[in-house]
């Protein structure tokens, strides 16, 4: 069969199948189960939380919890990162919270610290 053909055919097909609602349950529920594989299994590979505590600790701050997230906002909207603390309580001089994540465009973490006496530690969206 010529490749036009295999196209008019596959047209044809999906046609007379249009109102199927098993066969549109089965398609979202593909489209679901691949987004899950990629958001719960790859992401969290490919930028590893351990990175993103040293890139945290280069600062001089020790991460005691790392959560992974799913679109992050550190200057601007990431894909993936992940939400820290650092510290223990609120009584700890070094306790914050913040996001770290990772901007693919520029290959880099980027960072904000929700504490404004930790405002000077953000990573700098402009540097190259």
């Amino acid at each position: 069969m010529t490749l036009a053909e295999e196209y008019r055919e596959t047209r044809d097909w999906i046609v007379a199948h249009r109102r199927d609602p098993f066969l549109w349950g089965t398609a979202l529920l593909l489209a679901f189960l691949v987004m899950g594989t990629i958001i719960g299994g790859v992401l969290p590979k490919v930028f590893s939380h351990v990175e993103a505590r040293d890139t945290i600790a280069k600062l001089g701050f020790k991460v005691v919890g790392i959560k992974s997230q799913f679109l992050c906002r550190a200057h601007g909207l990431k894909v993936y990162g992940y939400a820290f603390q650092t510290g223990t309580d609120n009584t700890d001089e070094n306790y914050s919270t913040g996001k770290i994540c990772w901007d693919m465009s520029k290959h880099r973490w980027e960072w904000v610290f929700d504490r404004s006496q930790f405002a000077r530690f953000n990573s700098d969206p402009n540097r190259r």
